[in-house]
């Protein structure tokens, strides 16, 4: 039987970040966000995404093997703003900013999100737009530092609060830094898409 919150009839409703964490998702692999009160569903990442998320975690664990500077979390759905209930391939939260845990989303925004452009958030206009509009969401909601990767042109885009385009395009010889957020942590863009 499918569940309310992926019936065709419900699934274009909007919700509210209490009702999306009330809602009994299934475990299929799939990742379900709230963007826009939508509920938005995405396949599990391919090889080369789930990979270049796992690099970043390893980059930032060797970095800070204590985690003195604040927590990492891969996939896992974030109480950003209202209405806005993303899971970025890769978040961070400063020391300082950490909540408690609780067994629902993170209760408060990532100072970093990551996301990982798959394919099909490029394959069309409509997409693209899409995809434009979550990096959007981050800034509008004060986000600190937002990386946007794309492995097909192997390129970051660094984003900051109250500015719609990217401060930064990296290519591939280039550096990314943690900045404030991650003081001290830099890594060359190329180990992301080896």
């Amino acid at each position: 039987m499918a569940l309310p919150a992926i019936q065709e009839n419900t699934r274009n409703r909007l919700y509210s970040l209490k009702e999306f964490e009330e809602l009994n998702l299934p475990a299929d692999g799939n990742k379900y966000e709230l963007i826009d009160g939508v509920l938005k569903v995405t396949p599990p990442a391919g090889d080369q995404h789930g990979r270049i998320g796992m690099t970043i975690i390893w980059q930032v664990i060797l970095f800070d093997p204590k985690r003195v500077l604040g927590q990492l979390w891969q996939d896992t759905r974030f109480q950003v703003a209202p209405g806005f209930g993303p899971a970025p391939d890769v978040a961070f939260i400063k020391a300082e900013n950490l909540p408690s845990t609780s067994k629902g989303a993170v209760t408060v925004r990532p100072d970093l999100a990551v996301e990982v452009w798959s394919p099909g958030d490029l394959d069309t206009k409509a997409h693209q737009t899409e995809a434009r509009a979550k990096i959007r969401r981050y800034q509008v909601a004060r986000v600190s530092l937002i990386w946007a990767l794309n492995p097909a042109t192997y390129k970051v885009e660094v984003y900051h609060p109250d500015q719609i385009d990217p401060i930064q395009v990296l290519g591939i010889d280039d550096t990314l830094s943690g900045e404030s957020v991650l003081p001290g942590f830099t890594m060359a863009v190329k180990t992301l898409f080896e």
